[in-house]
């Protein structure tokens, strides 16, 4: 499940990586990248840990491991959908903007016809 889970995420964010991303995306991915190394090493090690059934370990990693590598991760992946959200909104405004321009244009150039 773990490693299904590891699998997926990976695919996903090579995908995304691909993508055309502006300087600020760029900033967060840079930020993002080794706190995601340290998270995906955290994730191996949960595998191999309920992999085990080992409860004790177990609570040691949540403890230890989840908090400090996998929440930072999740904190820092928050702030960049946060930021393509914001990107988008922009994006769709400033299309929604041109869009109604154009459609006025063009109902002002139709009535000058039957003038």
């Amino acid at each position: 499940m773990v490693s299904s889970a590891r699998q997926e995420i990976n695919a996903l964010w090579q995908t995304y990586l691909k993508t055309a991303l502006n300087e600020e995306e760029l900033q967060l991915v840079r930020q993002l990248q080794p706190i995601l190394e340290l998270a995906d090493d955290a994730a191996e090690e949960l595998e191999t840990i309920l992999k085990s059934q080992d409860v004790q370990k177990l609570d040691g990693f949540i403890t230890a491991r989840l908090q400090k590598h996998i929440m930072p991760a999740s904190e820092k992946l928050e702030s960049l959908l946060d930021l393509l959200v914001a990107t988008t909104e922009s994006s769709y405004l400033a299309s929604e903007r041109a869009f109604y321009r154009s459609l006025w244009l063009k109902i002002v150039n139709c009535s000058r016809c039957f003038i």
